[in-house]
This record gives structure tokens, C-alpha cells and sequence, in this order.
């Protein structure tokens, strides 16, 4: 009778803490912070109720906060899977691994966050070496740390692995851009407003669209364009030259003609059904085509060229 009582409170707090994530997906703090909180008292080894805590202060930017309670998540998922005999080489494929994963992603971010970037640095690249499946967050911020640091080469190395993520493309196109590789910097630039277009607006203090786009992935969302220039601000107004090279591309007529068409088939596609919303799908991948892009994009850097010299 115990032991099942002891099984039903695990499972029991589990389920909260599945809740609990929605609920903090959705924007219901209180309620996550319930949930997270129940769990703990059901089955005080629910490892990542406390990450969903830590989340909770770090949005808050309560760093120390954040801090300890990603730490505790971090002892007591190593806890659980050392006690089921699992050695670090096949961590990556252990389900309850994610629960350490999403723990020392959060301590690298909170030392980011922080300006602590050999730190964080130090975080992520152990990460790395852990899990072999979802590399793509971390390697994207480890790549915005090299850059911030000054090594080029290894943000590179990271942005390119991460190519599917709009703060790489974003960050990738101003390397290259530093590097004097002009041409393929607007190329990549435009590549990356068709994955996030609220990111130039927001890095250039205008307004942004009234209506939303339907999104293809979570970064495409509002926001985490703001949580992208929250952290890489710096990169784009460091000097006057990046930021004047965005605004050449943004606002060259032949991107606008095209961004504009962009957000008109976006729009139509969260409108329509059935078989037209693949014939949209097959129309917003002939946009981003490298073959339609490479076309014109030697005239728009051409463009761009004469307004940044």
C-alpha cells in the first residue's frame, strides 16, 4: 500500500507539472507557480517543478532566485539518474534526462543574462556534450556569446548550425556583414526577416505591425524578438555602421515590395482551410527560395552598398 501511495503521489505530480508548463506557456504565472509549488509538496524529488519556478523568477529577472532553483533541479535530476544507473554517454537518450537539460540551460542562460558570459559559456558547451537531440537553443546562445567576445569563428560555427533559429540568421548577417562579406550579409538579413519580421522594428524603436502573422515556430513570435534584442542589442549598436546597415536593407523598396507580400500570404494562410492552405504553404516557400533571393539581391546590396559608404 505505501509504495503504491508513493506511485500515485509521482504520477500524481507529474501531471501537475505537465499543467504547470502549459500554464506558463500561456502567460498564467500564478497558476504555474501553484501547480509547481503542489508538486513539490506531493513528491519533494519533482525535479522540474523547480525548473518551472526558476522560469517563473527569471522572468521576473530575479537572477539568485533563478539561480538556486535551476541548481536544485540540477542535483536532484543527476540524483535520480544516478540512482538509475545511467552514466553521462547515454544521457542524451534518457526521457528523464530533459529534466537535467532544461536545468543547466537555465543556469548557462541566468549567467548570460547576467554579463557572466565565460560562465554561461562554460554552461552551454557542457550541455552540448550531454544532449545530442535538441542542441538548437543552446548552441544558438553560445554562438551569441562567441560573438560578443570576439570569436568569430565560433559564433559562425554555431549560427550556421542554427540557421533554422531568426536570432542566428539575424546574427549571422551582421558577422558577415563586420567580416566585409556585404553581399551574402543582405542575403542572410533577408532570410532573416522572413523568419521574424518584428525584430527590426523593434531594434529601430518604430512601430510594429498591428496585426500579428501567423507564426511557423516560436521564434517567429513578438516575443521572442524582444527577448532576442534584450540580449543582443549591443551586437547591432556597438557603432553606427550595423545599425545603418539594417535600416539600408529594411527599408530598400524592393524588400519592403517583398516583405509586403510576405505578410499578405501570412495573413491569408491563418485564414484559410483545407487544400488552400497548402497551395499558401507552397507559395511562402517560393519566397524564401535561395534562387529567388539570390535574383535581385545583387542590385539591393548594390543599394545598400551606396547608402552605408
Amino acid at each position: 500500500m505505501k509504495e503504491d501511495n508513493i506511485l500515485y503521489k509521482k504520477r500524481r505530480a507529474d501531471e501537475l507539472v505537465f499543467n504547470a508548463w502549459a500554464a506558463f506557456e500561456e502567460g498564467m504565472i500564478p497558476q504555474a507557480l501553484t501547480m509547481a509549488r503542489q508538486a513539490i509538496v506531493l513528491w519533494k524529488n519533482c525535479e522540474d517543478a523547480y525548473n518551472i519556478m526558476a522560469m517563473i523568477a527569471l522572468n521576473k529577472k530575479e537572477f539568485s532566485e533563478a539561480a538556486r532553483f535551476f541548481e536544485t533541479g540540477r542535483k536532484k535530476a543527476e540524483q535520480t539518474l544516478k540512482k538509475d544507473k545511467i552514466e553521462k554517454k547515454y544521457y542524451w537518450s534518457n526521457p528523464r534526462a530533459n529534466v537535467l537539460f532544461k536545468a543547466l540551460y537555465g543556469i548557462g542562460l541566468v549567467h548570460y543574462l547576467q554579463g557572466n558570459l565565460k560562465e554561461a559559456e562554460k554552461e552551454f558547451s557542457n550541455l552540448l556534450t550531454l544532449d545530442l537531440n535538441d542542441r538548437m537553443r543552446a548552441c544558438g546562445l553560445l554562438g551569441e556569446i562567441y560573438h560578443k567576445l570576439g570569436n568569430f569563428s565560433g559564433a559562425k560555427e554555431c549560427y550556421l548550425n542554427t540557421c533554422d533559429i531568426s536570432g542566428s540568421l539575424y546574427n549571422y548577417a551582421l558577422l558577415l556583414f563586420k567580416t566585409k562579406e556585404l553581399d551574402n550579409a543582405v542575403l542572410h538579413l533577408r532570410k532573416g526577416f522572413f523568419t521574424n519580421i518584428y525584430i527590426p522594428p523593434i531594434l529601430l524603436g518604430a512601430e510594429i505591425l498591428k496585426k500579428n502573422c501567423c507564426y511557423d515556430n516560436s521564434s517567429a513570435e513578438i516575443r521572442y524578438a524582444e527577448e532576442y534584442v534584450e540580449r543582443c542589442r549591443s551586437l547591432w549598436t556597438d557603432n553606427k555602421d550595423s545599425i545603418k546597415f539594417l535600416i539600408s536593407v529594411w527599408e530598400d523598396h524592393k524588400v519592403m515590395e517583398e516583405l509586403e507580400e510576405f505578410i499578405k500570404i501570412k495573413r491569408e494562410f491563418g485564414r484559410e482551410g483545407g487544400i488552400k492552405k497548402f497551395e499558401i504553404i507552397n507559395r511562402i516557400n517560393e519566397m524564401k527560395l535561395p534562387s529567388r533571393l539570390f535574383k535581385n539581391n545583387p542590385e539591393i546590396s548594390s543599394r545598400v552598398r551606396s547608402k552605408i559608404i
